[in-house]
């Protein structure tokens, strides 16, 4: 082989190496950006988990009241901060101490009993012998009297109501006999009262005590009482009042602005559907104005589809307002005639558990685009609390002079964050949330009349949660449907200013007298004075 030869073989091995080189260096390359790439994913998963507990933390432990310590949100506050410095004059530096007075809490006084109360006087008189003068032996005279109050409370008691109905014969006729009618009960063939159901139903929907717990309530104070036999009290009665149910619904339906809500059940006896199954019950809200009252109706539901709200709404023609759920879309859809607005409650309170996510220590150091939505939509609350009490047309006047200016910097802040926050992360998600509803979350800036937000239904709805914490679930949908027919008439007559007991047991005194429409629409909360005995 000629040298010439050797050499040449020999640069096509290297060469081969080289490329053999090169392409384990590609190798390892893209191995390392795989690396890199899966890295990146696990931590970002991490984080989104770490997101994960603190929200669920917070939920559960965390304080209710969707409150940031201004102190956290001092970074987003830049411009206006060095703003108010510039403004501090040489008489108020910025260095000079504020001086605060000394001063010594006063302890608060105590507040008179009401007068309304009955008294029970108890009298406390000196021993005659001591009712004379040590000096002069004379008999002391009577000049007044001090007078101390205590408040007590005496136990409940049970008491037995006999209707007596006299009965007459005549004396010349065998067989003619008369007795005086029993007046129209609630119950006829049962041995409870008006004021012992009245009792037992605001017990359970306004007190939150299961009937199982009001058995020995009473059975302490000696009634004896089954639970099962009051369950049955409860859905006789709502049978007998469920005119004023439908009465509600239809005044509900004749305005033209409702809010709407919902909220899991659980009914243990439905058919064809296992006893862990979630069910639901749905909340309207009529939203009260100088001339008319709140009206507050739950219907009870097997589901949570948006046919049900479809169904729910009826022929209502006007403003429905919702949170973000999407099977509230249907809606507006279905019905030409509904101008569907959304919440900007809920859409505060994503940004809100989206900051509370980030570990404390780290909220100060890091620029957050959540503490930054929150601190927007407080701008946003600030200007609607300078409108209570105005009428319409100032409001109008006032939103359309902050507020719509203001929403415009929320969009613009908005489309320039979206594009850098991951989508998975909660601000991502706080942030979609907004995106998805905006047409929907602008249109109250441009009226006087709408509200922001849907809290009015939040918290009528609210009374229903707390008494599902204590009764659990429903046995059957009968007992949802009583359900829901007294969650309606108390919260709709504590909204009317009625005291519920004296209102439920009026209701069951009269409804047996009612006979036309005009006896039943006289009965509905909003339509009486409240009841003061």
């Amino acid at each position: 082989m000629a040298f010439r030869d050797f050499c040449g073989i020999l640069l096509l091995m290297k060469e081969k190496e080289l490329n053999d080189l090169r392409e384990e260096n590609e190798r390892l390359r893209k191995n390392l950006i795989e690396k890199d790439l899966k890295i990146s994913d696990l931590l970002e998963s991490n984080r989104l988990l770490s997101e994960t507990i603190s929200l669920f933390k917070l939920r559960q432990f965390g304080r209710k009241a969707e409150t940031i310590d201004p102190n956290q949100l001092f970074l987003f506050n830049e411009a206006e901060m060095a703003a108010e410095k510039a403004e501090v004059t040489d008489e108020e530096d910025e260095a000079s101490p504020i001086q605060v007075p000394a001063h010594t809490r006063k302890r608060g006084k105590r507040a008179p009993l009401p007068k309304s109360l009955p008294r029970e006087r108890i009298e406390h008189d000196l021993p005659d012998a001591e009712k004379k003068c040590s000096h002069h032996g004379c008999d002391l005279k009577k000049i007044g009297e001090e007078i101390s109050e205590k408040l007590d409370i005496v136990p409940a008691k049970v008491v037995v109501k006999q209707h007596v109905r006299f009965k007459y014969a005549c004396p010349c006729c065998e067989g003619n006999i008369k007795t005086a009618p029993l007046p129209p009960m609630i119950l006829p063939k049962s041995n409870a009262s008006e004021g012992l159901l009245a009792h037992l139903i605001v017990g359970k929907f306004e007190d939150h005590l299961p009937l199982y717990r009001q058995e020995k309530i009473l059975n302490r104070i000696g009634m004896e009482l089954d639970a099962g036999t009051a369950s049955r009290w409860m859905i006789a009665v709502a049978k007998t009042l469920s005119p004023l149910g439908n009465l509600m619904r239809e005044d509900i339906l004749a305005s033209n602005y409702v809010q709407c809500d919902e909220t899991p059940v659980q009914v243990l006896k439905e058919k064809d559907r296992p006893a862990q199954s979630k069910s639901y019950m749905w909340v309207l809200n009529r939203v009260p104005t100088p001339e008319a009252r709140s009206i507050i109706y739950y219907q009870y539901e097997p589901s949570r589809a948006g046919s049900v709200v479809v169904n729910l709404l009826g022929d209502f023609k006007g403003v429905l307002q919702t949170d973000g759920y999407k099977g509230y879309n249907i809606v507006s859809k279905e019905n030409s005639d509904i101008i569907h607005i959304a919440c900007w409650a809920h859409v505060r309170r994503k940004f809100y558990e989206s900051f509370m996510a980030i570990p404390e220590k780290q909220r100060k150091k890091s620029r957050s685009v959540a503490g930054q939505g929150y601190e927007l939509i407080q701008k946003l609350y600030a200007i609607e609390k300078e409108c209570e009490e105005m009428k319409e047309d100032d409001i109008r006047a006032i939103r359309l002079l902050k507020t719509v200016p203001l929403l415009e910097e929320i969009r613009q802040w908005a489309d320039k964050e979206i594009p850098g926050i991951p989508p998975k992360s909660l601000t991502g998600k706080a942030l979609a949330y907004m995106d998805a509803l905006w047409p929907k979350l602008t249109i109250f800036s441009r009226t006087g009349n709408l509200l922001p937000d849907n809290n009015l239904v939040e918290n009528a709805i609210r009374p229903f949660a707390l008494g599902k914490k204590n009764w659990l679930f429903s046995c059957t949908p009968r007992g949802a449907d009583a359900s829901a027919l007294f969650y309606s008439l108390i919260e709709t007559a504590k909204a009317s200013g009625h005291n519920p007991f004296f209102y439920i047991r009026h209701l069951l005194r009269e409804i047996p007298k009612a006979r036309e429409l005009a006896d039943f629409e006289k009965l509905l909360p909003y339509n009486l004075k409240p009841i003061v005995e």
